[in-house]
């Protein structure tokens, strides 16, 4: 992050979005907006670029050692993690695994949308599935992983409040795409 400071704002955005833009591309509800969008105006193109370079300008880079738990049980889960390299586990509460998360595989989607049709402390994920369960994630390997915090996700939608991007995000249904997606 230092080092993209020091450069021109207009190269550190373009470089950004080329290293983590497709990491928030994956997430259903913007991979929705960037569909719906594209064929938009080009005032509502350049809103959701703006946007979406803008949240990867506040993306963070954390690593996990074998062994860390990321997220414990019933934790408030306050990130969206992209997983770049290594690999995690997700246990249940039996102990067992549920499965192995790998470069390119995400979690914690639902934390940034915070709403009464999702129960965001379990780190569910749009990915995974599994609305309500309560699971733990492990990091099995060094994990590399870009990071949303909700913190910067909600600055980011204070600042773009007035533009038909957040209007879309608030007005979204979840529980019909849950409903659609899982059941």
């Amino acid at each position: 992050q230092h080092l993209m400071r020091q450069l021109p704002a207009s190269l550190a955005r373009r470089l950004m979005e080329a290293m983590r833009r497709d990491s928030l591309t994956q997430i259903p509800l913007l991979t929705q907006l960037v569909e719906q969008r594209r064929y938009d105006d080009e005032e509502g193109s350049s809103e959701l670029s703006s946007f979406l370079v803008d949240l990867t300008l506040l993306m963070e880079s954390r690593t996990y050692y074998p062994g860390t738990v990321i997220w414990e049980f019933f934790q408030p889960v306050e990130f969206y993690m992209s997983i770049n390299k290594g690999k995690c586990e997700l246990k249940l509460r039996d102990g067992s695994i549920l499965c192995y998360m790998h470069p390119e595989d995400f979690l914690g989607d639902f934390s940034l949308f915070r709403n009464e049709e999702l129960d965001d402390s379990v780190g569910s994920s749009s990915l995974l599935g599994c609305p309500g369960v309560p699971i733990e994630v492990v990091a099995v390997e060094n994990m590399e992983c870009s990071v949303l915090t909700v913190e910067n996700f909600e600055k980011i939608l204070h600042k773009y409040a007035h533009g038909a991007v957040v209007s879309d995000i608030r007005d979204f249904d979840f529980q019909a795409w849950i409903d659609l997606t899982w059941y």
